[in-house]
């Protein structure tokens, strides 16, 4: 009897031992912090929990142009903010980007560097030097809407109504414009994009005196009154996508007159 108990305690305590460390050994490998079993598995859950709401998060900032913000229309929609020099394009286009969370581009920079110079020497541009600059934007804004689907807003002169059919995509006839005699081809992708033009529109004095306080700028006083000798107001041969702004007044009022009216042409796609 007492041999038989001096062997089964052993193996008892063995028995023990060893249910002890399996126990042990199982709830390692389900701890939270673990790296094998059950808190692997838990680790990848939620990496795949993170890659899906990263997904998500690609997925709506693709859907409004590379931005956060609202959807705007069925349509993607190339903005002009357009009128002479002075007139605040910039300005305005950079709010009116913060507002609709799309990208803006100055058409300025498209300009060639015979352009710029001619230009900063006082010496206005004619159609020969701008028919090449303006399908140069109207094509950067069709290859924006790759990178930004929502849309995007350039800031160009467009001060003539051949000039914004250009931007428009639409087909020039024949002369136009002295310097084409055969006219323009359509643009294929016109149909598939929105266009909207912003004429920042000013009175002489207001806009002189506004050049008067611009520093630094490679457009003269000189520019300004050839452009508004070339500026055709729009609306004009009844074209649609006009929104005219009047600029004699606070930069918030022109930024907000222009949303409202970028809006409503958005709905009414």
């Amino acid at each position: 009897m007492s041999s038989s108990s001096s062997i089964s305690s052993p193996l008892s305590l063995s028995l023990f031992l060893l249910s002890s460390a399996l126990y042990f050994a199982a709830a390692s490998s389900n701890a939270p912090g673990s790296t094998q079993g059950g808190g692997s598995a838990a680790l990848e859950k939620e990496a795949r929990k993170e890659d899906k709401e990263d997904g998500s998060s690609r997925e709506a900032h693709s859907q409004i142009g590379g931005h956060d913000g609202p959807k705007l229309g069925k349509k993607p929609v190339v903005i002009y903010v357009m009128g002479v020099c002075g007139c605040g394009k910039s300005t305005t286009g950079l709010r009116l980007s913060e507002l609709l969370k799309i990208p803006y581009f100055d058409g300025d920079s498209l300009h060639t560097p015979e352009n710029v110079a001619k230009m900063h020497a006082n010496n206005p541009l004619n159609d020969s030097d701008r028919i090449p600059w303006l399908k140069k934007i109207q094509q950067h804004g069709i290859d924006e809407l790759a990178n930004n689907p929502g849309g995007c807003i350039i800031a160009a002169s467009s001060l003539k109504f051949a000039y914004r059919e250009i931007q428009r995509g639409n087909e020039l006839p024949p002369n136009a414009l002295d310097v084409l005699p055969n006219g323009l081809p359509a643009s294929p992708s016109r149909s598939q994009v929105q266009t909207l033009f912003v004429y920042l529109k000013g009175t002489p004095e207001v806009l002189a005196e506004r050049m008067a306080g611009r520093k630094g700028h490679y457009m003269g006083s000189a520019m300004l009154t050839s452009q508004l000798a070339t500026m055709e107001d729009p609306p004009k041969n009844g074209e649609q996508g006009i929104i005219v702004v009047d600029i004699d007044q606070a930069e918030e009022g022109v930024t907000q007159e222009a949303y409202r009216g970028v809006l409503a042409a958005i709905e009414n796609q």
